[in-house]
């Protein structure tokens, strides 16, 4: 997970105006006690579970990312006993921890779905729920997404209109909102939030990043597109 600092050149006006594009960061990482998560080996996980323990962390044996860049945590125990722990961190542009309070209490039932996507690099993305519905799903996208159409019944997340370019080594990289479309659609720009309903029920959508290069001459940068939802 990372932050990136853009700078925006704009000359539209007759003065050149120079912006920073605000551009958060996501990520997501699974583990349990059976030892049955490895790196690699999780392109799709659903558990089902009793709700132990809301984290602010997590320490090692979480795949595929470093325990450092998480800021969440959420354990379940699942029918066969065996304790999973989901971890995410969300930044915002100046690397800060975000996100709010899950809306989900200790006890309670609950689903997780969890896929991790390997290509050039590796998106992980989640969706946590319950009997109401999602409660929080995360998308750390790179190279790709990693949660697929449906894992959020009901929405459908799209790279919107370019907000702004920029230009440096590794050619233009061009910086986009998001369009977020449920019961209604919101956009949305990147380090934002708006709220809209998904199968009757009132979330939080994030956009964290989506940008990539229209021209890439480098070949170790991946275009990202991450978000989140809160109920």
């Amino acid at each position: 997970m990372r932050s990136l600092p853009i700078v925006l050149l704009l000359g539209a006006c007759s003065d050149e105006e120079v912006l920073v594009a605000e551009v958060g960061a996501a990520s997501a990482c699974l583990g349990n006690d059976a030892g049955a998560v490895a790196e690699g080996e999780f392109n799709g996980w659903t558990v089902t579970g009793e709700v132990l323990a809301l984290g602010a962390g997590a320490e090692g044996g979480l795949h595929p990312c470093d325990t450092s860049v998480v800021d969440h945590s959420v354990a379940l125990l699942d029918a066969d006993g065996v304790t999973w722990l989901l971890g995410y961190g969300l930044r915002d542009a100046d690397g800060k921890t975000a996100g709010p309070p899950l809306d989900i209490d200790q006890g309670s039932t609950a689903t997780l779905t969890f896929r991790s996507v390997q290509s050039f690099g590796t998106a992980a993305g989640f969706v946590l729920s319950d009997d109401t519905g999602v409660v929080v799903a995360v998308e750390a996208g790179a190279w790709g997404p990693a949660l697929e159409s449906g894992d959020v019944p009901g929405l459908t997340v799209a790279v919107g209109d370019e907000v702004a370019t920029s230009t440096d080594g590794c050619g233009t990289l061009v910086s986009s909102s998001l369009v977020f479309t449920g019961d209604d659609t919101q956009t949305v720009t990147p380090v934002g939030s708006e709220t809209v309903s998904v199968g009757g029920v009132e979330v939080e959508a994030w956009a964290l990043a989506a940008w990539d290069y229209e021209d890439v001459q480098c070949t170790d940068v991946a275009g990202v597109v991450s978000w989140a939802l809160f109920r």
